[in-house]
């Protein structure tokens, strides 16, 4: 991809917070208006009408399905990616995490991507979507393995069903892989330190 997981994580993040939303009243027929606006072929007003439903934030949930179509649009530098993540990030909340978990099993490579980054923003609440995260941890892209890590160590307590497939993960080929899940565990576990220091060495 052009605009990678890690770059899009990052600056994901750090734009979210800086979005000023509006009233948390908004009326539908605004929401519609601007799933339709995201349908354009115009990059700008694609930009422009995600930007919009960020600015609106829970109120707009009635556009996650739209904007996960977004991430597919094949944009100079992930721009339509990165819009459209932002807006997610803003948009939902636990009860929408079942969206993700659907977009965690998309064909396309941009929806799963940006699904990964939406949960690890959601922390805790993102727990239901642990089965379908650790399936991701089987992945061969590293950069989708270290996203999937993020959204992992940012559920918590609630991640531990993927602890085996974690420290399975430390016997890897890759020394990035064996580092990424060796630093999501946490070396917590006496066990894990050991097995860790085994397979870094």
């Amino acid at each position: 991809m052009k605009f990678t997981s890690l770059i899009l994580a990052v600056l994901v993040f750090a734009t979210a917070t800086a979005v000023a939303q509006e009233p948390t009243t908004v009326p539908a027929d605004r929401v519609q208006a601007l799933i339709i606006q995201l349908k354009s072929d115009n990059l700008d007003e694609l930009c422009k009408a995600a930007l919009a439903l960020a600015r609106i934030g829970p109120s707009a949930r009635a556009a996650i399905p739209a904007l996960l179509e977004a991430c597919k649009l094949n944009a100079p530098k992930g721009l339509a990616q990165r819009e459209a993540a932002l807006a997610l990030i803003t948009i939902v909340e636990e009860k929408d995490v079942p969206l993700l978990i659907k977009a965690l099993a998309d064909e396309n490579e941009s929806v799963r991507e940006s699904a990964v980054v939406v949960l690890w923003a959601l922390g805790p609440r993102a727990k239901a979507a642990v089965p379908s995260l650790t399936k991701l941890l089987s992945t061969d892209n590293l950069l989708c393995f270290s996203n999937v890590c993020g959204a992992l160590g940012s559920i918590g307590k609630a991640a531990e069903p993927a602890i085996p497939a974690l420290v399975a993960a430390l016997n890897d080929k890759q020394w990035r892989v064996r580092a990424m899940a060796a630093s999501t565990l946490g070396m917590r576990r006496n066990e894990n330190r050991n097995v860790a220091r085994r397979n870094l060495a």
